[in-house]
């Protein structure tokens, strides 16, 4: 099978999830450019963690044959030919979104071209003077990399 006429495909197997409320007070914090160069900022508090035990499988297809292995199980995976290639655990913060409820951070759907986001922890006891500076500073940064981005996009011909 030549090399060129053959593709991988890689299947991410969750086999176990874990939650809990952060000890600590958490938020994500995203900021996202307008065409017209205009900021806008998101500040959502993090209301649980999720650790995801994941395993990953991948097998190399002939382009024109593929087989989905969604679907099947670890064991069924190896003895359709898949290969096991990495455990891991993913950790992932859980928000509450108005348009989307109940959703991880590193969702697809919470991802905008043009948009940094950042997680950002604060200690206790609740200060707001102390809390509003630390965001402006994050949010500051966020859009300094925005704004970065925006120019080696204009250089590029």
């Amino acid at each position: 099978m030549n090399k060129l006429d053959t593709r991988t495909e890689v299947i991410k197997f969750v086999i176990n999830q874990s939650q809990c409320v952060p000890a600590i007070r958490m938020f994500f914090l995203s900021s996202f450019m307008d065409p017209d160069g205009k900021f806008h900022r998101h500040k959502y508090p993090i209301l649980a963690i999720r650790t995801d035990h994941v395993l990953f499988f991948q097998k190399r297809f002939p382009i024109k044959s593929y087989s989905s292995g969604e679907g099947l199980t670890p064991e069924e995976l190896i003895e359709s030919g898949w290969n096991f290639v990495e455990r891991c655990n993913e950790t992932h913060a859980i928000i509450l979104d108005s348009d989307y409820g109940f959703i991880d951070t590193d969702n697809d759907l919470m991802k905008m071209e043009n948009e940094e986001s950042i997680h950002a922890e604060l200690p206790w006891p609740y200060d707001e003077d102390r809390d509003q500076k630390a965001f402006e500073q994050t949010y500051q940064d966020l859009e300094r990399i925005l704004f970065k981005q925006q120019e080696m996009k204009a250089s590029v011909p």
